[in-house]
């Protein structure tokens, strides 16, 4: 990420008159306070060069899209603690001591950054013009995200064209959104922004099913660590109990409901989720969905330098694991 970005963070805490510890509790989370999380999603400082990108290769300034960088990746980060939360994840050691509430607070905090960061849209000549939409859209897909977290929580088993669609408003939205919104700094051609936006909801679907990839391989190697408890959620479970009917289903339910504490059951389960082609589903869902990106990006004509990183981002995710 460009230095000016973190600039941009660090001014709005400033300005705003937030007090030096609380500073220094946002500051922590940023990618460069370190994070210990793994995973192919986990790389916000990455991931928030797609405003910058886009906007560059749809004709803009990289710089136009600083402040759209910083908010994303604020939100980004906000969003991910809320997650954590939600769902009851091992607390990072930050926030372990004293408890989810910081975490909460922290968060909040991050939120009403991005907030700030975003109306310094109206205050440059760049800018200025497409700052009610790019503001607009920044928090309608929040409230899209929110949608799809509410269902996440109340839905604790979802059938398969749930879980798409849970994932679609989690991830899709928002990754298309930092392309959507880049490309709209650089362009007003609605054609021109729609394909950036699809590119990028494209790639936030190949990242969510490369992070369920991944758990399940992980779930291969050691299933002493798995947490059963919200595994009915991922999608392996999710493909292979609307695969499965009859006795394999009441099979795995079984197993997936004893794992926790029973070693034997949990080596079936696996055993009952690669008999169920998850694996050579997954892996085909990447290849439509990392088609579909392509496809898009080349619809949107980006300038040649710009087009070569945003094709390696989709190519880079799903290397061999």
């Amino acid at each position: 990420m460009p230095e000016r970005i973190w600039r941009i963070i660090e001014g709005i805490w400033l300005g705003a008159g937030a007090w030096p510890d609380f500073i220094e509790a946002m500051r922590l989370v940023l990618p460069s306070g370190g994070s210990d999380k793994e995973g192919p999603d986990r790389e916000p400082a990455k991931w928030a060069l797609l405003p910058g990108l886009c906007c560059q290769a749809a004709g803009g300034d990289a710089r136009w899209a600083d402040s759209l960088a910083a908010a994303w990746l604020l939100f980004y980060i906000a969003a991910d603690i809320m997650d954590s939360v939600e769902d009851q994840d091992e607390p990072d050691p930050w926030w372990q001591e004293s408890g989810p509430g910081m975490a909460i607070n922290v968060a909040s905090g991050l939120y009403f950054s991005a907030s700030q960061v975003l109306n310094s849209l109206y205050q440059y000549d760049a800018t200025r013009s497409a700052a009610p939409d790019v503001t607009r859209k920044f928090l309608n897909d929040f409230l899209i995200m929110c949608s799809g977290q509410h269902r996440d929580l109340t839905n604790p088993e979802p059938l398969l064209d749930q879980y798409w669609q849970i994932a679609a408003a989690k991830s899709g939205y928002f990754f298309g959104l930092a392309c959507q919104a880049g490309a709209r700094l650089g362009t007003d051609e609605s054609k021109k922004i729609s394909s950036y936006q699809q590119y990028g909801y494209h790639l936030g679907m190949l990242l969510q099913i490369l992070d369920d990839l991944e758990d399940f391989y992980g779930l291969q190697s050691s299933s002493t660590s798995v947490k059963w408890r919200t595994l009915k959620k991922s999608l392996p479970v999710v493909y292979a109990l609307q695969m499965y009917s009859g006795s394999n289903e009441r099979q795995l339910r079984q197993c997936l409901k004893d794992a926790s504490g029973d070693n034997k059951a949990a080596e079936e389960a696996i055993a009952l989720l690669e008999g169920s082609g998850v694996v050579v589903y997954l892996i085909s869902e990447m290849a439509r969905h990392r088609s579909l990106a392509i496809e898009n990006l080349e619809q949107a004509k980006p300038q040649p330098a710009e087009a070569e990183f945003l094709e390696t981002f989709v190519s880079d995710i799903g290397a061999p694991v």
